[in-house]
C-alpha cells in the first residue's frame, strides 16, 4: 500500500494534509505557537511502534465528516489504509504514542478516531490516547479508544467532549484538575467511564450528563482526592 512516510516535522505556518494515501508517522510532528495543521476529511494517519506522537503547541483541526471521517491509529491496524506496514499484525493498546496538547494549544476534533495509543514512556502521553496540558481540547462526534489506559486525560485547560464514543479502554476521561465537560457520549466497555484524581474544585467546572454506559461492566465515576473549595454539585 502506498504511504507517505513522515520520519518528522516541524510546523511553522499553515499545513494542510489532504492525501489519499495514509501518512506513517515514526517520529515527533510539532505543530509550533502561531501554526495550524489541517487534516483534510478522509485523512489517515498511522503511527509507527513508540516514537510516533503529535504535540499540538499551536493549532490541529481534524474535521472530518461521517461520510470521510479521520483516522489516527496503528500503523499495524490493516483496517484503516490497508496493511501499510506489510506484516500483517495485529494492533494493540499503547502501539503509538498519541496526541499531546501544550498549554498554547487548541485542538478541535469531529468525526475523528484516535486508536491505540498510549504508549511506550509516561511522560509523552501518561498512557493516554490524547492528553490535555493545558491548551483547548474540542472532541465532538468522535471516537477514542483502545488507549492503553486513558481514552483522554486532561491535566489542565479546557476539555469538552461531546457525543463522541470512549471505548474498549480502562478508564474514559481521567480528570486531575478542573474545566472538563462530558455530555450525550457513549461509554462502551470502558470499566472506569470518568476518573477524577485531585485539583481544586470551586464550582460546578466539571459536567456530566447524557451520557450512556454500555458492554459488559457496571460503569463508575472514581474520584481517588477531590479538594473542594466551593459549591459543588454531584447529580
Amino acid at each position: 500500500v502506498p504511504i507517505i512516510e513522515i520520519s518528522s516535522m516541524n510546523v511553522v505556518g499553515n499545513v494542510t494534509w489532504g492525501s489519499s494515501f495514509p501518512y506513517v508517522i515514526s517520529g515527533t510532528v510539532v505543530v509550533n505557537q502561531g501554526a495550524t495543521l489541517t487534516m483534510n476529511p478522509g485523512v489517515i494517519i498511522k503511527g509507527r511502534i513508540n516514537n510516533s506522537l503529535f504535540m499540538i503547541q499551536g493549532t490541529l483541526l481534524a474535521l472530518g465528516t461521517a461520510e470521510a471521517p479521520i483516522i489516527f491509529t496503528a500503523a499495524n491496524d490493516d483496517a484503516a489504509g490497508g496493511d501499510t506496514d506489510g506484516d500483517g499484525g495485529i494492533p494493540e493498546a499503547g502501539y503509538w504514542k498519541g496526541i499531546r496538547l501544550e498549554p498554547t494549544g487548541t485542538a478541535r476534533f469531529d468525526h475523528t478516531a484516535v486508536r491505540y495509543a498510549g504508549g511506550y514512556e509516561y511522560a509523552y502521553t501518561e498512557f493516554s490516547n490524547l492528553i490535555n496540558q493545558g491548551g483547548t481540547l474540542e472532541f465532538t462526534n468522535s471516537e477514542t479508544s483502545f488507549a492503553s489506559q486513558n481514552g483522554i486525560k486532561h491535566n489542565a485547560g479546557t476539555t469538552t467532549v461531546a457525543g463522541s464514543n470512549l471505548a474498549h479502554t480502562p478508564v474514559g476521561v481521567y480528570i486531575t484538575a478542573p474545566f472538563v465537560s462530558v455530555t450525550d457520549s457513549v461509554f462502551d466497555t470502558t470499566p472506569t467511564a470518568i476518573s477524577v484524581a485531585g485539583g481544586d474544585y470551586s464550582s460546578d467546572i466539571f459536567t456530566a450528563s447524557g451520557n450512556t454506559y454500555v458492554g459488559n461492566q457496571v460503569p463508575i465515576i472514581e474520584i481517588s482526592s477531590m479538594n473542594v473549595v466551593g459549591n459543588v454539585t454531584w447529580g
